[in-house]
């Protein structure tokens, strides 16, 4: 049986109204009477059910967005997106990082559930575990995934895989064949989907074209950040395998950060080593030479995951994966 205020009040000795003034954040109890509620809440496990007194009063209009680092440049671009849909009604978003902290992960998606009192929730590059998504079906709470699929959300993405093979197969159709990789993590706490997806497409597109497939040439990141990219390149050449080319799957800023490094190595781009990126971010068309990369519709995405909140959320939809398709852009680095 859920534990209720009333048996938080009992259990600390106050009133149930002081449990929900401490619960509501009231200034007016004392330091030391809310240090002792709080400490009860959190032996008892009790969770103030917020989205079932929303509904008795009405909506909140509010959407909570979830993501690892605000900071990345794809997340600010899905956010643009977001805030185009957002600014014409009288929504707001809570935003919530993990700061790539795995462990907070559980912690951060029920405080969004049981003390945020959102209408929806929106991950961009990670998603609640099985028994998270539970939770959020039991409250009727709609979530949407930006990237990530999971059994019982709603799904934005890219076909990831068609966005490698496309960039892989322009590379080997230019005369390049040790192709490296630079892709977001495979395994592990910071792993994602589109990171095996763009793995995969990788590995189509060299079986198709008869080239072998060679793990010492792919070289896994974290971040996504322009460091990133510079000491990737400085991995990957104290490896034996040799390199005409590199397709960084793992964003346009890291890209860049290997054309830097590229070039402080005295590799002439293209001509030496190819590379390609992955976002079509504004990046790409001020790093020298222009980045060659694949285009995925992040701000498209953003809107998109807008568009799919407000029809869960007025029922129109039950559960919905949307696929963008990606295309390559050429420029001067391939």
């Amino acid at each position: 049986m859920a534990v209720t205020i009333k048996d938080i009040a009992k259990a600390v000795g106050v009133t149930p109204t002081t449990v929900s003034m401490v619960v509501r954040g009231d200034k007016r109890i004392s330091a030391s009477t809310t240090e002792k509620v709080q400490k009860v809440i959190k032996e008892m496990n009790y969770r103030p059910n917020y989205i079932g007194r929303s509904l008795v009063k009405g909506r909140t209009n509010v959407i909570a967005i979830a993501t690892g680092f605000f900071s990345n440049m794809f997340t600010v671009e899905i956010m643009r997106g977001v805030e185009s849909k957002l600014i014409p009604t009288n929504y707001r978003v809570n935003q919530y990082a993990t700061r790539g902290i795995s462990e907070k992960e559980d912690e951060m998606f029920r405080e969004i559930l049981y003390g945020a009192r959102p209408e929806a929730l929106i991950c961009i590059s990670i998603k609640p575990s099985a028994e998270i998504i539970g939770e959020y079906q039991k409250e009727g709470l709609p979530v949407i995934s930006i990237e990530e699929s999971a059994e019982g959300i709603s799904t934005v993405k890219v076909d990831n895989e068609k966005g490698a093979f496309i960039a892989v197969d322009f590379l080997v159709k230019k005369g390049r064949n040790k192709i490296g990789m630079v892709v977001g993590k495979l395994s592990g706490c910071l792993s994602g989907a589109n990171a095996n997806e763009r793995l995969k497409g990788y590995k189509d597109a060299l079986t198709m074209h008869g080239i072998s497939y060679n793990p010492e040439r792919v070289m896994e990141v974290g971040d996504y950040s322009f460091e990133e990219g510079v000491e990737s390149v400085n991995r990957l050449f104290r490896r034996d395998a040799q390199f005409d080319a590199i397709f960084c799957a793992a964003g346009d800023m890291t890209a860049a950060g290997i054309i830097r490094r590229a070039q402080e190595k005295s590799l002439r781009v293209p001509e030496d080593i190819s590379i390609i990126g992955y976002d079509d971010m504004i990046i790409a068309s001020i790093v020298q030479p222009t980045l060659t990369t694949v285009n995925q519709p992040v701000f498209e995405m953003g809107r998109a995951s807008i568009d799919l909140a407000m029809d869960l959320i007025n029922k129109k939809e039950t559960q919905k994966t949307i696929t963008f398709q990606p295309t390559l852009v050429i420029r001067a680095s391939a």
